[in-house]
């Protein structure tokens, strides 16, 4: 009698085989391709939330540095806008001691401009007035684009709006510091702190101001 052959299954793929496979690929490849995504995304936002974190505390220790040893303190205030360009800015500005063998004092300001996604400007000078700059270029720029320093005045963080009513205010001795660090797609670093001057008498009055 004689037999009929049996089919090798080993000599090649059938048509549903090669499509199985072809699907199993495609799905693996997918799912490769979004762990990968997500990964790069996750780095994305990690690092902009430890930059905005970074920054806050780089301001909050920068204002808490200067009232701490302030001998005179000018109550955090909104200039006009007719002195600045510019609407809802505001001015902290403190006579303080600087450390060291020699201790000697100096002004210092932080001038909060919410205009251009929000910047905050520093300044430091030796017994000195210091006064709001005029900031009225800010207006020919493009929305949302950060802007370089005035005359005299150094960039101490951008995307930093207010996240109270008011970024600095003042209660005896202690200045109170509200600030929301913008974190690009991340949440926002909220910055709701203290500084508080450790001088047993403060100045209403001093060359700085």
């Amino acid at each position: 009698m004689r037999q009929t052959p049996q089919t090798n299954r080993t000599a090649g793929f059938t048509l549903v085989e090669l499509l199985i496979y072809s699907l199993l690929l495609v799905l693996v490849v997918f799912i490769g391709g979004g762990l990968l995504a997500g990964s790069s995304r996750t780095t994305t936002l990690v690092r902009s939330m430890t930059t905005a974190t970074s920054l806050a505390q780089k301001l909050t220790s920068s204002v808490q540095a200067g009232v701490r040893d302030a001998v005179a303190i000018k109550t955090p205030y909104t200039p006009t806008v007719a002195a600045v360009g510019v609407a809802g800015t505001q001015l902290l500005v403190v006579e303080t001691t600087t450390g060291g063998a020699t201790s000697s004092t100096q002004c210092q300001a932080w001038f909060y401009v919410p205009s251009h996604g929000g910047q905050l400007f520093v300044r430091t000078v030796p017994l000195a007035a210091i006064v709001p700059p005029n900031v009225a270029y800010l207006a020919s720029l493009p929305a949302n684009t950060p802007a370089a320093a005035p005359t005299g005045w150094q960039i101490w963080g951008e995307g930093v709006n207010q996240s109270g009513a008011l970024p600095f205010t003042r209660t005896g001795n202690q200045i109170g510091i509200s600030l929301s660090i913008d974190a690009g797609t991340s949440p926002d670093v909220k910055v709701v702190s203290s500084a508080l001057d450790r001088q047993p008498t403060v100045g209403a009055t001093s060359t700085c101001f």
